[in-house]
């Protein structure tokens, strides 16, 4: 007897675990719900506009190249300010030993 009530609790456990209980199908969608999401024309359309890799790649290599020249302009003040600090120590280096 002690065997089939074990068996009897498992069973009732089991049932437990996995039934769907009034509230959790008032959180599932309605056939409403599914009615308003987007078909696969909706999706189409979409798509058609969205850009493709290859267009976002263009864009990224004109942005690209638009920004070099300013980057190389102002490496190339880096390199100047640098070199013109290099030049101050030398002359200051200078000074100090006369």
């Amino acid at each position: 007897m002690d065997e089939n009530m074990q068996s009897l609790i498992k069973s009732v456990n089991f049932i437990i675990d996995r039934m769907a209980t009034k509230d959790d199908l008032l959180g599932m969608a309605t056939k409403e719900d599914l009615l308003g999401m987007a078909t696969k024309e909706d999706l189409f359309e979409l798509r058609q506009e969205m850009a493709t890799k290859n267009e976002l790649e263009k864009v990224r290599l004109d942005i690209l190249e638009a920004i070099r020249p300013t980057e190389k302009a102002v490496d190339k003040d880096a390199v100047t300010i640098l070199d013109h600090g290099k030049r101050i120590s030398r002359i200051e280096r200078h000074l100090a030993l006369k």
